[in-house]
C-alpha cells in the first residue's frame, strides 16, 4: 500500500516561507538546490516528522509549468509524492485508467536507487501526483546527504494526512489505494477529498494552526494516522 512521503509547496517568496517553516513548524532545512534540472525551480527540503519531507519550490525560469502555475493560481500545494513498492504494476494500472505519465526517472543515488512517475495533473486534478520507488525503501534516496541529521520533532512528530479539492476516484485509480467514502486510505496516512482550502494534518505535542505557502497546517496533540 502506498505511503504518503512528500509534499511540495510552490511559492514566489521563499525567504518568508523558510522563516515561517523554521519558526512555526520547528523544521530544519537539509538540502537546497538553486535549480532542479529540467524543472526550472529551486528546491529546499525539510524533514517532516521522522521520515517524511516538505519541499519548497520557487520558479527560477519563466515559461515553465511551475512558473505558469504560480502566475495562474498563486502559491500553494504543488506536488504530492506517494512511495510505492514498484513501478511496473503502476504503469499497467495507469494505462488501464487513461492516466498519463508526463515524466519518468530512474537514477542511481549515493545511497541506492530512486525511480519516479510524475502523472499528468489534468488526469488527477489539483496537485501534481508522483509515484516513487526508493531502494532501500526505509530511506528516501532522492534526498542526497544525511537528511536524518536534520530531523526535528519538537513541534511536528508525524505527517498524518492531507485534505485537498481533487477527484478522489482518479487518485484511487492512480494509486491503487482504497477509497472509503471521500477518504483515500494509505499505509500510514489518509487523503480526504473535499472542497475548500488544502490542509496538511500533522501530529505533535501541542495543537497549532498555521497557514504556510497558501496551505493550512494543522498540528494536533496525541493523534495517530487513522
Amino acid at each position: 500500500m502506498p505511503r504518503l512521503r512528500w509534499l511540495t509547496l510552490l511559492t514566489g517568496d521563499p525567504e518568508t516561507l523558510d522563516a515561517r517553516i523554521t519558526e512555526g513548524l520547528g523544521l530544519s532545512r537539509c538540502s537546497f538546490e538553486a535549480e532542479l534540472e529540467g524543472f526550472g525551480v529551486s528546491s529546499a527540503i525539510y524533514p517532516l516528522g521522522t521520515d517524511r519531507f516538505l519541499e519548497v519550490c520557487v520558479p527560477v525560469r519563466s515559461g515553465t509549468s511551475a512558473a505558469r502555475r504560480l502566475e495562474r493560481a498563486g502559491e500553494g500545494l504543488y506536488m504530492v509524492i506517494l512511495q510505492v513498492g514498484d513501478l511496473d504494476g503502476q504503469r499497467e494500472r495507469l494505462a488501464e485508467h487513461g492516466i498519463r505519465v508526463v515524466a519518468e526517472f530512474d537514477r542511481p543515488q549515493t545511497r541506492g536507487r530512486w525511480a519516479s512517475l510524475h502523472l499528468h495533473p489534468a488526469d488527477t486534478g489539483a496537485a501534481l501526483l508522483s509515484l516513487d520507488v526508493s531502494d532501500p525503501p526505509e530511506d528516501f534516496t532522492v534526498v542526497e546527504g544525511p537528511w536524518w541529521e536534520h530531523v526535528r520533532t519538537d513541534v511536528v512528530t508525524d505527517l498524518l494526512g492531507l485534505e485537498i479539492a481533487a477527484p478522489g476516484g482518479r487518485w484511487a485509480a492512480a494509486t491503487g489505494a482504497g477509497l472509503d467514502g471521500d477518504t483515500l486510505r494509505l499505509e500510514d496516512a489518509t487523503i480526504t477529498f473535499r472542497d475548500g482550502s488544502t490542509a496538511v494534518l500533522l501530529a505533535g505535542p501541542e495543537d497549532r494552526d498555521l497557514r504556510l505557502g497558501g496551505v493550512e497546517f494543522r498540528v494536533r496533540r496525541n493523534t495517530v494516522a487513522s
